[in-house]
């Protein structure tokens, strides 16, 4: 009688100990979930501080078109400056219109991995060191680094950080948010255009 209740005594002592520990590994188990589904992105405002984040998206949109599709206007001054054909005078804005489309991909893991205002404020500064480098440049060489090259990577990563962060403060009007950043860029760039097309006919 003795052995068998001792038995029966440490069976359910055993039990009680898995019990305890299956209740606390589903318990650890239970909250790890709930901690990882309760980490949600907050719903976009639609509004409010998103359009300041427009206007931010705007400018992005108003430096990097509109110094791509203004280039003509410097094309002519480098061909009298450097006195190079007309064919390698023309890399250095292809290099600046085509390096932010090639190395979009690059710019938009960045962002996925470091944030929309790290990679701005990082390509702003690539951006900024190219082209003021470029104003102490003695050959068109030089200018398609300078200029083709390192300030077009840092305007790649601005403008796709740029693109993606409105998406983050509109949903229901998104579109219209999106279409705003590229509507207003179109007619200054124009009026760009013509200005240096009278400023070079002088």
């Amino acid at each position: 009688m003795d052995s068998s209740a001792e038995t029966s005594t440490k069976t359910n002592k055993n039990r009680g100990r898995h019990a305890s520990s299956v209740s606390c590994t589903s318990t650890t188990s239970s909250s790890n979930t709930s901690s990882s589904s309760d980490y949600t992105l907050p719903p976009p405002p639609d509004g409010g501080w998103g359009w300041v984040v427009v206007i931010g998206s705007f400018m992005v949109h108003l430096i990097a078109d509109g110094c791509a599709f203004s280039f003509g206007v410097l094309y002519t001054e480098l061909l009298d400056y450097f006195g190079e054909s007309k064919g390698k005078t023309a890399w250095i804005g292809s290099l600046f219109v085509s390096v932010p489309l090639i190395t979009g991909p690059i710019a938009s893991a960045l962002t996925n991995k470091y944030g929309c205002r790290a990679v701005t404020m990082a390509g702003a500064v690539i951006a900024s060191l190219g082209f003021v480098s470029s104003a102490f440049c003695h050959s068109t060489e030089m200018l398609c680094f300078t200029f083709g090259i390192v300030s077009g990577f840092g305007l790649s990563m601005v403008y796709v950080a740029g693109v993606v962060i409105v998406a983050f403060y509109f949903e229901k009007m998104r579109a219209f948010a999106t279409g705003e950043c590229n509507r207003i860029i179109y007619p200054v760039t124009t009026v760009t255009q013509h200005a240096g097309s009278c400023y070079t006919s002088i």
